[in-house]
């Protein structure tokens, strides 16, 4: 457990945000650290302790607080077939912070990051994807359209992105852009290129601009990425919306398999990456995804 979202004894609060510990940031980095087994042991040890030092919690209200968000294992094998829902729906699972802790794995290995911050040490690459992932979870929402896989109470992956229909207000999407520059530190310069590049490749006709796909650790080759994108096709084929993609190599295939081809003119706009256009499908747009 990192100094972050630690309990803080013997009020049983969060020394960060304040909240009931185990608050929700606390539990999904416990959740991503932690083999289930011994979490489920260091969970009771912990309610255990809390009983007596919080003697006003009835033996329920204990047991849902440290036991009652713990999930089962995800299956070794086989695929998942999960609900995917409006992150803005379920909310109270706390899945923006769960969203955050994700991000902050992935980004950690992200090829633009890595490229960024090419030479530094890798205690800073994983600071610099900290602060990013916290600015991502605190601006997404309201900037982009996202969607989460759920496993019980469990972020397994989500998918996010932003579409010409309904867009944010203009402010809101500066404030964000502002806030992942500041965070950037000393990388900030090649941040801030490296994102005009990437903005620069995106096509000038409407469509939906796939930002971001990224799948629990815990989760991965289980089908959540397809079954994310599937949902995701389903409602842009209703709409008949084109989707852009700036990726890597290693995703190409995949991408390709769900009827993304290579945006050759992308080349032309000075775009970093790999743009990938998936092409619009009949429909009538006069729906809002």
């Amino acid at each position: 457990m990192s100094a972050r979202h630690a309990r803080a004894l013997p009020g049983w609060d969060c020394g960060d945000c304040g909240q009931d510990w185990p608050c929700a940031p606390a539990r999904q980095e416990m959740i991503l650290s932690t083999p289930p087994a011994s979490l489920g042991m260091q969970m009771a040890a912990d309610m255990t302790a809390a009983a007596r030092d919080l003697p006003g919690l009835t033996p329920v209200e204990l047991h849902r607080r440290f036991l009652g968000w713990l999930r089962s294992s995800p299956p070794t094998t086989g695929r998942l077939d999960l609900p995917v829902q409006r992150a803005a729906e379920v909310l109270h699972l706390g899945v923006m912070e769960q969203i955050g802790l994700i991000l902050q794995e992935s980004l950690a290995g992200d090829a633009m990051l890595r490229r960024v911050a090419a030479g530094a040490p890798l205690d800073d690459i994983y600071d610099l994807a900290a602060r990013l992932a916290d600015v991502h979870a605190k601006h997404l929402l309201h900037c982009e359209d996202v969607r989460v896989a759920l496993h019980g109470n469990v972020v397994a992956g989500f998918v996010a992105g932003r579409q010409p229909l309904d867009p944010p207000a203009p402010g809101l999407l500066a404030d964000y852009e502002r806030d992942l520059i500041a965070a950037a530190g000393r990388f900030a310069p090649g941040y801030a290129t490296a994102r005009r590049e990437r903005d620069a490749a995106a096509p000038r006709v409407p469509h939906y601009l796939l930002t971001h796909l990224v799948v629990h650790p815990d989760y991965r080759r289980k089908g959540v990425a397809t079954g994310l994108l599937t949902h995701l096709h389903d409602l842009l084929d209703a709409l008949g919306l084109p989707a852009h993609v700036t990726t890597t190599q290693l995703l190409m295939r995949p991408l390709r398999a769900h009827g993304y081809e290579l945006d050759l003119a992308a080349d032309g706009r000075g775009g970093s990456g790999v743009g990938m256009w998936r092409r619009a499908r009949e429909a009538t747009p006069s729906l809002r995804i």
